[in-house]
């Protein structure tokens, strides 16, 4: 009996101490409360704290979601100002590119036209437009000088015209038709029969 009472005492001790000392860790617990109800109130607490955590990590995927959807939207804007000023810079070429070409200066017209990254219909139909007139203009030029013997002036020109128009079919088969042909260049001697 002495020993089953020196337990018990024993164990209510015990469990006085260990809710003393939660009452110092823990705000719900005091230090007057029955072992039981220190348990409850830490029971209570932790499930409080779950809730909250539960209720913190929503927030922070809703945050990071929203912040998702920013920067999103902040790309998008940034690549629409992207695509404003490529219209605007585009829109400005092609002027440059049209004043140029009103005075029958299609050399510098081209290339302007040329760089433009995005070429649209309305771009690709002045840059062949350009390149035709371009062509005419050196051809016509080519056959002027060609017909006055100046044969070396002539070819000159269309080779500068094909930095301008690289493989131009109507300038090369002009380049051709303007260098002289010598009867030696075509046909040499030892092959030639009944010359």
């Amino acid at each position: 009996v002495i020993s089953f009472l020196i337990f018990i005492l024993g164990n209510f001790s015990t469990q006085d101490s260990i809710v003393e000392s939660l009452s110092v860790r823990f705000d719900s617990v005091d230090s007057n409360m029955s072992y039981e109800q220190a348990l409850q109130a830490i029971y209570e607490e932790v499930e409080r704290l779950k809730v909250n955590n539960a209720t913190l990590e929503k927030s922070i995927n809703e945050s990071k979601a929203d912040n998702a959807t920013l920067q999103s939207e902040n790309e998008n804007l940034h690549s629409e100002i992207d695509s404003l000023k490529n219209a605007s810079n585009r829109s400005e070429q092609i002027a440059l590119a049209e004043s140029y070409a009103s005075l029958g200066n299609y050399e510098v017209a081209i290339p302007i036209l040329n760089e433009i990254t995005e070429k649209t219909d309305d771009v690709n139909a002045l840059l062949k437009d350009y390149i035709t007139n371009y062509e005419s203009s050196i051809i016509f030029n080519a056959e002027a000088l060609a017909n006055n013997g100046n044969y070396v002036e002539a070819i000159a020109l269309i080779d500068e015209a094909l930095k301008i128009v690289p493989n131009s079919q109507a300038l090369l088969t002009q380049k051709n038709n303007v260098t002289p042909k010598y009867l030696v260049d075509t046909i040499e001697c030892y092959k030639s029969t009944n010359l």
